[in-house]
């Protein structure tokens, strides 16, 4: 969704942390490390936001692929996760290399070096033209 604030600010959100379920072990793709101990701590935090979206752009980027399908249980993604690994590179990311690259400035393990939602729609912007 993308919004201006009352002071005419460009706000951009990628995820609905309103939502009324809990997070689940079938979410561990689109939930960030720092966030493993609690899922459910991903709901109010951008930064778990910009995660879930490079998640969600693998996935697209896939043709629809689960991240599951690929890492066949929560805890061997956790794991995955953890010792620094990412999901690959796609077919279709090899033609689009500035794709996996946002993917992976999104799957940073420092949340503070993610990109902010503006960063991302300028890199997007700029890919397209």
């Amino acid at each position: 969704m993308i919004s201006f604030s009352p002071k005419h600010e460009f706000v951009v959100k990628l995820a609905d942390p309103g939502l009324s379920i809990d997070y689940n072990v079938n979410d561990v793709p689109w939930i960030p490390l720092e966030d493993y101990g609690n899922l459910n701590d991903s709901r109010n935090n951008p930064k778990a936001d910009i995660w879930a979206y490079a998640t969600t752009l693998w996935q697209i980027f896939s043709r629809g692929t689960s991240p599951l399908d690929v890492l066949h249980s929560h805890a061997d993604m956790m794991n995955y996760f953890r010792s620094g690994n990412r999901l690959g590179k796609t077919i279709e990311c090899h033609e689009l290399p500035a794709i996996y690259n946002l993917m992976l400035l999104g799957w940073d393990f420092d949340p503070d070096k993610r990109p902010l939602t503006q960063i991302i729609c300028s890199i997007l912007v700029d890919m397209s033209k």
